[in-house]
């Protein structure tokens, strides 16, 4: 092979794109690469938000006057209606084609 250099990977995804792109098929990795980054996105968001939720777990509101809890009430409960939209996208998205 004309040019070949050595590349090491360091994950399994990194590993597979490369053996994509030996086989001559760089359209392929270039997709293959994306479909990943597109998942590792959706895990670090749904991470962050594990992990705010676990923070708002351990707040007190012994020291919050009516008022305040009122409108922590509501946002609350904005917050709940909306973390249903993307838990019907994911069951959506997970539905066979047939039956969309």
């Amino acid at each position: 092979m004309k040019g070949t250099t050595t590349i090491t990977a360091s994950t399994a995804t990194e590993k597979i794109a490369l053996w994509i792109t030996s086989r001559g098929c760089r359209w392929v990795a270039i997709l293959f690469e994306h479909v990943f980054e597109q998942s590792r996105r959706h895990s670090e968001v749904f991470d962050a938000l594990d992990a705010n939720l676990d923070r708002a777990c351990e707040l007190s509101f012994d020291v919050m006057t009516i008022p305040e809890l009122l409108r922590m009430a509501g946002r609350l409960e904005k917050m709940a209606r909306r973390l249903v939209v993307p838990g019907h996208a994911l069951i959506q998205s997970a539905r066979p084609a047939s039956y969309r």
